[in-house]
């Protein structure tokens, strides 16, 4: 009896134990899921935050132009700014319809304060001794009152008005606008309100998205631990089902995408009607104050004058009334008047109700109605932004989501992460036989994909974490290294350098790192990669100049080159040869996503703070990455079994920097002499790098610019580009692998790419420019003037940025049909596996940077002989297909 009872205790304890285990396996997923849906929701808030500020600020601005407008009425008169008596008056009517307004100062060309009135009684007070004694210098009479002069600094909030200046402080925004007269500048009038207003209307929308927040994960967190508890205590003891979790994650962000995206719609809605709420609050606290002494509404003159300098002020009002119960007794439109009043179908109608006239039955009202057009037009061109960041914050998600749950399928198994070589050295032919953890790959290529696919999915936050860190910066960087060089006593500084040895150092790393990887650590090529990256974004936050910059931008580039190298040849030691497409496809797809998603996120980020915090969260970042990639990957090196005593050697730590030199030359010579390497690199990889900079990168901008695109529509016009090159990749790569036929779908990427091309360049050519005669430069005019003609034929205006739109499309699939494929077909070819893959490949990368640096060039060049005429990309395009089909008639299946 006694022996048997160790069995049920066992058993007792069982579930618990299988909970204990479930909980355990699911935290990595949990704890994934909630930073990256915290991401977006905090994404979504300071988007709304930005975008309602600048609403907020443009309302602000309206209700200066009442007093400005009123003040400069009285100076055209000749009369002087000192002796206008209407300021107290205007100031409190809009201090009493916006609680948010602080102080209202007007002063004169030499800075003395004229008028002053603010919120609190004191400064009322304060007000009334000012207003009565003018010329007093305002530091000094309000110092206790307004946040100094000193704390302000300029915005980067801009509104329509290029003469109004927009600053902020810790605690307040203030514009200031100028009052002219007929006889020149008069003096400044000064609005000031508190940030806590101005952000109160998100802080309390936003509690919805917090709370769904909450709700979701804690649903999501149950699901994944009863799963896995499910799973093991099933019979089959199944384990994670990747896809399952990615699905149930998919749902998740998709819902909480459409609780922000509600909650945002209605923060955008109301910040665009703010200045047509602003302004109706403004005349009915006017109104009011006559009522409120007894006077009657018809002995009030001027209303309809002044409901037409309203409206007049701001353009985008359709009409103002004044109703007396249901008749229009005042109006904009003078024939309305006496006409039963009408809510208009197709506007906005703000309908506030004045106090009560005792000499009056009916209720009076003010109405100011808006056209829903000018609202939804000002919601969508705010609302494109945040879509840009969801699908960043998605494109992260799915990266970081797909890593997890590769893990958690580890851990359910018992397995350790995925170890894809032993401590010592590992043959590319033979990395599908190395031990991963304690268990062996199975020898079916099922199996082995299967495996792989776990292994890249690891692999892949590192990558995208460090073109991530790099994108942080390219939407101010210009700006920034611009400013330096003004700055700058150097006779060679310039914007263009900095950038120019950042991807001459890019260049410059590959091949020696490629030799080095033949034979050394591949997990230290990338660390170093990292380190590089790091070391140059902690220069340029401790040494904010221009010597400083070019050296940051040299670190980078190096460091770029590193990491790229280091994981192009992990990728190829760790992979079977028959599915290497799949892992090329990972620098595509990390490349994009952290491009998209740096840029956008960076931009933000930028909005908000200065660019040295943006260079910090990329330092904190970069550390986090290496220590990442240190635990993900084994300590991997090359291996010189796939080369033979050819002429590709690596290189020593102890060779000279002419021994390096002579080897990059002598390893284009051996590429060079293969006929299969050349036909990939010029007939196809060389154009497609220069599609990418030349005719995306370069001439596509203008083009959208021309059709009227905004620059941030243009960010996100290219991103069409770059989403579509992600997914074609994806289903790409597995398509090379599993038909190993990389020939055929090379061919059809240039295809794609070179007919997407011709047809953008048919783009806004409507004549015939006067002095184009290159041969074939009629016949393609001639069918792009007929092409606009279909087009234009169709009646509808917008058809042709939409064909501008599906180009770019296409040219996306044709780059995701391209960039991992031709690595593929690179490492297939002759001095591939004679000399070994990654010096090979190395050497491939290093001449492909001459497509990238060409394509500007020759478009360029390009659209100068065609005099800016579009024809000149169809010529691009004409030629890829040209060169397409060359490849396929010449190029062996190999």
């Amino acid at each position: 009896m006694m022996a048997c009872l160790p069995v049920p205790l066992a058993n007792e304890y069982k579930p618990l134990n299988n909970l204990i285990g479930s909980v355990r396996i699911s935290l990595p997923i949990i704890l994934v899921c909630a930073l990256t849906l915290l991401l977006l929701a905090m994404v979504g808030y300071w988007e709304a935050s930005r975008q309602n500020t600048v609403f907020q600020i443009s309302k602000l601005s309206t209700q200066a132009e009442i007093v400005k407008n009123s003040v400069e009425s009285y100076l055209d008169a000749g009369l002087p700014l000192a002796q206008y008596g209407r300021f107290k008056q205007l100031s409190n009517t809009l201090l009493t319809s916006d609680e948010g307004i602080e102080h209202l100062t007007i002063v004169n060309q030499g800075g003395r304060q004229v008028f002053f009135n603010g919120r609190s009684q004191q400064l009322q007070d304060a007000g009334k001794t000012e207003a009565s004694s003018p010329g007093q210098t305002l530091n000094k009479t309000t110092a206790s009152a307004t946040t100094p002069d000193s704390q302000y600094k300029p915005s980067d909030i801009e509104i329509l008005n290029l003469n109004y200046k927009v600053e902020d402080s810790n605690s307040s925004y203030r514009i200031s606008l100028p009052v002219d007269s007929k006889f020149g500048r008069q003096g400044t009038l000064i609005i000031e309100a508190s940030k806590a207003s101005v952000t109160a209307l998100v802080q309390d929308k936003y509690k919805t998205v917090f709370i769904a927040y909450g709700i979701l994960l804690a649903v999501f967190s149950v699901f994944v631990i009863l799963y896995e508890y499910a799973a093991k205590t099933s019979l089959k003891n199944s384990p994670t089902s990747p896809l399952l979790l990615k699905t149930a994650y998919a749902s998740l962000f998709i819902i909480m995408s459409l609780v922000i995206l509600s909650v945002i719609y209605q923060i955008y809605e109301q910040g665009a009607q703010a200045k047509a709420r602003a302004l109706t609050d403004s005349m009915v606290t006017r109104l009011n104050s006559v009522l409120e002494l007894q006077i009657h509404i018809e002995d009030i003159t001027g209303i309809t004058e002044a409901f037409n300098d309203y409206k007049f002020s701001n353009p985008e009002i359709r009409e103002i009334a004044l109703i007396e119960s249901n008749t229009i007794k005042y109006h904009t439109d003078a024939d309305m008047v006496g006409h039963q009043h009408i809510q208009p179908e197709d506007a906005y109608e703000y309908r506030v109700d004045l106090i009560a006239d005792k000499s009056m039955q009916n209720r009076l009202s003010v109405s100011v109605a808006l056209p829903e057009d000018i609202v939804h037009k000002a919601i969508r061109s705010s609302a494109n932004e945040f879509f840009t960041l969801v699908i960043a914050c998605g494109l992260i998600s799915l990266i970081f989501i797909d890593a997890t749950a590769g893990f958690a399928s580890t851990l359910n198994t018992g397995k350790r992460t995925p170890n894809p070589a032993s401590t010592d050295t590992v043959a590319e032919r033979s990395v599908a036989e190395q031990p991963i953890a304690d268990n062996r790959l199975s020898t079916t290529k099922q199996s082995e994909s299967g495996a792989l696919n776990m292994r890249l999915s690891l692999i892949k936050p590192a990558y995208f974490l460090i073109v991530f860190i790099h994108a942080l910066s390219i939407s101010f960087l210009p700006e920034m290294v611009n400013s330096l060089a003004s700055d700058s006593s150097l006779s060679f500084a310039n914007l263009s350098l900095p950038f120019t040895l950042y991807y001459l150092m890019f260049a410059i790393v590959l091949i020696p790192a490629g030799q080095y990887a033949e034979k050394g650590s591949l997990r230290n090529i990338m660390l170093a990669g990292g380190v590089l990256e790091l070391t140059g974004l902690i220069i340029i936050v401790n040494q904010e100049n221009y010597p400083m910059m070019l050296l940051a931008r040299s670190f980078a580039g190096a460091g770029q080159g590193l990491f790229l190298i280091g994981l192009q040849s992990y990728l190829l030691a760790i992979t079977p040869k028959e599915l290497r497409t799949q892992s090329a496809a990972i620098k595509v797809i990390g490349r994009n996503a952290g491009l998209i998603s740096g840029t956008a996120i960076g931009a933000l980020i930028f909005s908000f703070t200065s660019h040295t915090t943006v260079f910090i969260i990329g330092s904190a970042l970069s550390v986090i990455g290496m220590v990442y990639l240190f635990l993900i990957t084994a300590s991997i090196e090359g291996s010189n079994e796939d080369t033979n005593n050819g002429e590709i050697q690596p290189t020593t730590g102890n060779a000279t920097t002419a021994q390096s030199f002579y080897g990059i030359l002598r390893n284009i010579g051996v590429v060079f002499r293969d006929t299969e390497f050349v036909k990939s690199l010029l007939l196809i990889a060389m154009p497609g790098k220069m599609a990418i900079t030349g005719v995306i990168m370069f001439a596509t901008p203008l083009l959208l610019s021309g059709h009227g695109f905004a620059a941030g529509e243009i960010g996100q016009a290219l991103m069409l580009y770059y989403i579509a090159s992600i997914v074609v990749t994806h289903y790409a790569a597995r398509w090379v692998d599993d038909r190993n036929n990389t020939r055929s779908i090379l061919f059809a990427s240039t295809i794609v790419g070179g007919a997407s091309i011709f047809i953008l360049g048919f783009s806004d050519v409507t004549h015939r420019p006067a002095a184009f005669s290159t041969p074939g430069s009629e016949t393609l005019t001639t069918l792009a003037i007929t092409f606009n003609q279909l087009l234009g034929s169709f009646d509808n205006p917008s058809l042709p940025t939409l064909v501008i739109l599906f180009c770019l499309v296409m040219a996306g699939i044709s780059n995701g049909l391209l960039t991992s494929p031709v690595v593929t077909h690179i490492n297939k070819t002759r001095v591939a596996n004679e000399y070994g893959v990654k010096s090979v490949t190395a050497t491939y990368t290093f001449l492909e940077r001459a497509g990238h640096m060409l394509g500007p060039l020759s478009i360029g060049y390009a659209l100068s002989l065609a005099f800016q005429s579009n024809i000149a990309l169809s010529f691009f395009g004409l030629f890829t297909i040209i060169f397409g089909l060359l490849f396929i008639v010449t190029a062996k299946k190999i």
